[in-house]
């Protein structure tokens, strides 16, 4: 799964999915890659990575489009405040945290883009940073409104442990019929069928602003040629238990 913003889908501002799909409209994923990442770093197109196997290409749902994203709050009912900037409703100012931790030094200048492309909108984002060793805990505990982060995996499957209401649900998703297309992908064998079940997939998550992707993730390394026996695992992770210089 690419870096993106994962959704507590069960806050009270967030259940609407207008906002949800507000947010996901505001960004400009290719001015956070081109800005903030390494040269060659790509834009998300999919809750997957290009190079995850039954990958399919949502870049026009994921188009930057600032004047639809106002529309849509405007819909839902986030009226430009007094200050002609952030929106409100029932007086209430439609502010959100987004929880980051320091595991990569992309992180904070990426989310300080995000957060100027979403007041650009109208809506107010405080940068919330916890340790580390917090991550898990403030999935597990649902105390956040928004969370930075992406997971590696060699399988699509990787949705189906994300996003199915019936597994850890970390995202507060309601039950839907994403459950059953996450389940069945899983349970079929037919090839064919599986690619078309993981795209319907990929595109709830994306046309229901479940998860709002944002860049892919990329590493750059560079070795020597005394460097031998360097491997990676299926996820691309780094292994070292067998490498040698010489």
């Amino acid at each position: 799964m690419v870096f993106g913003l994962g959704i507590n889908n069960a806050r009270p501002v967030l259940k609407d999915v207008k906002v949800r799909q507000a947010i996901l409209a505001a960004l400009d994923r290719k001015q956070v890659a081109d800005t903030v990442f390494p040269t060659g770093t790509k834009p998300a197109t999919s809750v997957l990575a290009h190079t995850t196997p039954d990958y399919a290409d949502l870049s026009t749902d994921l188009a930057f489009d600032a004047a639809k994203a106002k529309s849509l709050l405007d819909e839902a009912g986030w009226k430009a405040g007094g200050d002609g900037m952030i929106r409100a409703k029932g007086g209430k100012k439609l502010s959100l945290a987004i929880s980051w931790f320091p595991n990569a030094a992309t992180n904070q200048p990426a989310l300080e883009l995000v957060q100027q492309q979403l007041k650009a909108v109208g809506i107010d984002v405080t940068l919330k940073q916890g340790q580390v060793s917090q991550f898990a805990t403030t999935l597990q505990g649902g105390d956040y409104d928004l969370v930075w982060g992406n997971v590696t995996r060699a399988d699509p499957d990787i949705l189906r442990s994300s996003f199915s209401s019936k597994l850890a649900n970390f995202y507060r998703l309601p039950a839907s019929s994403l459950d059953t297309v996450l389940s069945g992908q899983a349970a079929t064998t037919d090839t064919a069928k599986r690619k078309q079940l993981v795209a319907d997939a990929q595109k709830l998550i994306v046309q229901n602003a479940y998860n709002v992707p944002v860049v892919e993730l990329q590493t750059q390394l560079a070795v020597t040629n005394k460097v031998h026996d360097l491997a990676f695992d299926s996820g691309s992770r780094i292994q070292l238990h067998d490498t040698w210089i010489g």
